[in-house]
């Protein structure tokens, strides 16, 4: 997975947009993907780019953020920082399990603590996507499912008490079984 944080910014303001841009631009590991100026082209622009983050409007004609979130709910929901000029959202925000809610105009504090906590999110997924692989090649080895694998974990019990019969040594071309 990409340490860079690709950013989507949707707003229908562009003078809101550029700003957001320009300021992005002080974080070397922030990519910005791609602005959208409707909720229905950020709809589309999710799906297309698969960003790791929007920073969302709330208010803006035909389609506010928390609509543009409920139909991104899914496989394709990147984390979400609202950036709005009102304050009254904020709980909805949370409600809908925003990561951050910065009042415009965004200033660089702000900017930087949302990022931070995108990078911790996104430092959280890959640790466990990588548990689940890791559980997933231990299963295969093992032949055992990796719901009881983490069971024995969690109780502290051993994986297997048996040793295989044969193992295999692999020495350049040759495979020799002991």
């Amino acid at each position: 997975m990409d340490k860079n944080l690709r950013v989507l910014i949707v707003d229908d303001e562009n003078l809101a947009r550029r700003g957001l841009k320009l300021r992005l631009k002080e974080f070397s590991d922030v990519e910005v993907v791609g602005e959208c100026s409707t909720g229905r082209e950020a709809i589309k622009a999710t799906v297309d780019l698969n960003p790791d983050l929007l920073f969302l409007d709330i208010q803006m004609p035909g389609m506010n953020g928390f609509e543009v979130i409920k139909h991104l709910q899914g496989d394709v929901m990147p984390m979400v920082v609202f950036v709005t000029a009102y304050d009254q959202y904020a709980v909805d925000a949370f409600k809908v399990h925003a990561i951050d809610y910065i009042l415009k105009p965004a200033d660089e504090n702000s900017l930087a603590l949302a990022l931070e906590r995108a990078r911790a999110h996104k430092q959280q997924q890959i640790s466990a996507d990588d548990k689940s692989r890791l559980m997933s090649m231990i299963g295969h080895l093992t032949q055992q499912a990796p719901e009881q694998l983490q069971r024995l974990l969690d109780e502290g019990k051993p994986l297997s008490n048996k040793y295989p019969d044969k193992i295999s040594i692999k020495d350049g071309q040759n495979i020799t079984r002991i």
